[in-house]
């Protein structure tokens, strides 16, 4: 199983923090959303750059980046489905290509219980938590430390 993290950069993306709120139901003040609540979608669709690498089965976790707070580690899934091409076409005329996605938690991106920026700098800091855009490969040993991280700060929402 390969484990990624995916960036997302609400400046840059389409994909705006208005659409997150639309799609997950982040109601009466709930931050925390979990594959067992009623407000997640069932399945989730996202654009993969690193497509060849990728398959159903594999980990991911969102990383909120850019200028605009809160930023850190915001989602935690799996994905469903084997890369599949879209009908876009990125910035450089190639075909998007996307993967479906469960997730099995995911916290309000406009809310402070994001797993902040700095928190993950400290605590693996051979990862560059503050930039990136699409999707990155990660070493089974970083995953371990992501995983170890992303657990307790859920534990520490409930």
């Amino acid at each position: 199983m390969n484990t990624f993290l995916i960036y997302w950069n609400p400046h840059f993306s389409d994909y705006k923090v208005e659409n997150f709120l639309d799609e997950f139901d982040f109601e009466e003040e709930r931050d925390l959303l979990t594959e067992d609540d009623w407000g997640l979608p069932e399945v989730f669709k996202w654009s993969i750059a690193e497509h060849r690498d990728a398959h159903a089965g594999d980990r991911f976790f969102f990383v909120r980046v850019g200028q605009e707070e809160p930023t850190g580690m915001m989602g935690a899934g799996y994905f469903v489905s084997e890369p599949y091409k879209g009908e876009e076409t990125d910035d450089r005329g190639r075909k998007v290509y996307y993967v479906d996605m469960q997730i099995e938690e995911i916290v309000n991106p406009a809310s402070d219980k994001v797993l902040p920026t700095g928190s993950l700098e400290f605590a693996i800091p051979d990862v560059n938590w503050a930039t990136g855009r699409g999707c990155v490969l990660i070493s089974e040993e970083i995953a371990e430390a992501v995983e170890d991280v992303w657990k307790q700060h859920i534990e520490s929402i409930w």
